[in-house]
């Protein structure tokens, strides 16, 4: 009998340009330092892989990488792998989606009506579908000639015969949901042929909603409006069209199943993720079931990092043979310290942060429990006071207490264009999107040396960031029980 796999889905949140692709390149590089492998994906399986990530995401002529743009998010959209490691468990089934910031509404939590905005009225949808969906749902099958099944959601009175199927090209299908004329052209198209029918209740589509063809789903709920809102006088649609629900669905979804969400910020931004973390907050204000983990993540630390790093470098150049986790946790611990003492006044010589990335930092993080992370974390371990009294942990009241609010667990200090001997690559001036070195010989592309060999890459504090959601997931790293952590990189990682 195979081993059962340990299931993380991953929802990195953010605004466009924050970073949410490099760090999800960079955390599927983690895995690979942390000895994990990844399996063959059965053909049933409703996500595109780990390897048509690095395909989807990155210019092969140029080596930089895509912005990424609007898109109509289904199933295909967001990337997973089974992974064998020699961590307990040995196999993981890890999902992850890139999310924007936009999708929560980026407007904070209005708190005075609870189902007003957005997040509240998917919610109120959700709860509607999954009271009403048994009498007016149905899941349809179809398989095609290599056995491949597509799962729909489809009224109970749905005849495919009313409909007239008609090719949407690419480009529509990639911003917009299918009609039903063209969801059933692909059909056709495919020799896809419907092999069964069956009802099903309404927590079904929400708990298999990444297996489920959602443009069905979705045309499926504008069909049965009328009669899914009945005796509902705040549930016009248009109300929810113009909200953008039903456009966000998918997503918004997809955070109900998370075990993990990351906010993702960018150190040199203006920008302030804060009230993103106050609206996500919001969300899992809703959520009955176990709260996800959430974990704060600033990129760009490398920008804030003093030029002269050769005490980074002697220590990973020291390591003859190939660098492990032991130096790659070393120079993040030096470089968390710094970021600490700075927070705490104490200026020192080993990084400089300008004053505005230090109020972009301490308004992200938030300084008590009213607002931002700190808030987040608050809501999000709402649901283990049980655990907490049983296993002695902190609560984060406790820990904000302690530490003046200044730094929160579980945020990380994050940056892509770095190398196992701690080599800083530059922006290309052509491209910004690519990262160059130069060194004695040549000019080197971080891409293609990374690609080239995955140890390669340094995952300056991605790592840390992936070895604290497997220990939230409980896992146990076995390549770390012998390795002696900073008191820092423990308060990062506490459980609480």
């Amino acid at each position: 009998m195979s081993d059962p796999f340990k299931k993380i889905r991953i929802a990195v949140i953010g605004a466009r340009s924050s970073g949410k692709s490099y760090l999800l390149y960079d955390l599927i590089h983690a895995f690979s330092l942390l000895g994990y492998t990844p399996e063959e994906l059965p053909l049933e399986y409703p996500h595109s892989s780990f390897g048509t990530y690095f395909y989807d995401t990155f210019n092969s002529e140029t080596g930089g990488m895509r912005g990424t743009e609007e898109y109509a998010c289904r199933p295909k959209n967001h990337y997973g792998a089974f992974l064998r490691g020699i961590s307990f468990p040995h196999r993981l089934s890890v999902d992850f989606l890139n999310i924007p910031g936009e999708v929560f509404g980026m407007k904070g939590a209005d708190r005075q009506e609870k189902y007003q905005g957005r997040i509240g009225k998917f919610f109120m949808l959700k709860n509607t579908i999954e009271n009403k969906a048994k009498n007016l749902f149905m899941l349809s099958i179809w398989e095609s000639p290599s056995n491949h099944i597509v799962k729909l959601i489809v009224p109970k009175t749905m005849d495919f015969g009313n409909y007239t199927s008609e090719k949407a090209e690419l480009n529509v299908k990639h911003g917009n949901y299918l009609t039903w004329g063209q969801l059933l052209y692909d059909l056709k198209d495919g020799q896809y042929r419907e092999i069964k029918r069956k009802s099903i209740k309404g927590n079904y589509i929400f708990r298999h909603i990444t297996e489920i063809n959602i443009d069905s789903l979705l045309s499926s709920i504008e069909d049965c409006w009328p009669k899914l809102t009945r005796n509902k006088e705040n549930m016009d649609i248009d109300d929810f069209r113009a909200d953008k629900v039903l456009k966000y669905l998918y997503p918004l979804a997809y955070c109900q199943l998370a075990t993990d969400m990351i906010i993702c910020d960018p150190l040199t931004d203006d920008d302030n993720v804060g009230v993103l973390a106050e609206a996500v907050s919001r969300f899992t204000d809703f959520k009955q079931s176990k709260t996800p983990n959430v974990y704060l993540a600033f990129r760009g630390s490398d920008g804030v990092m003093n030029p002269d790093i050769r005490e980074y470098q002697q220590i990973m150049r020291n390591k003859k043979s190939r660098i492990g986790l032991k130096e790659r946790n070393i120079v993040y611990t030096i470089f968390l310290n710094s970021i600490y003492d700075y927070l705490q006044g104490n200026k020192t010589k080993r990084i400089v942060i300008q004053p505005d990335h230090l109020r972009h930092m301490q308004i992200s993080m938030g300084n008590n429990l009213a607002n931002s992370f700190w808030l987040l974390l608050n809501h999000s371990t709402k649901s283990n006071r049980l655990k907490r009294f049983l296993f002695r942990r902190a609560s984060v009241e406790e820990l904000c207490i302690k530490t003046n609010g200044i730094l929160p667990p579980h945020v990380y200090f994050t940056a892509t264009p770095i190398d196992s001997r701690f080599c800083l690559y530059n922006n290309d001036p052509n491209d910004m999107t690519r990262f160059h070195y130069q060194d004695a010989q040549c000019q080197r592309s971080f891409t293609r040396e990374v690609l080239s060999d995955p140890s390669k890459h340094m995952c300056f504090g991605s790592l840390q960031l992936l070895i604290d959601i497997l220990k939230q997931n409980g896992v146990i790293m076995l390549s770390l029980l012998g390795t002696k952590k900073s008191k820092m990189m423990k308060y990062s990682q506490s459980r609480l």
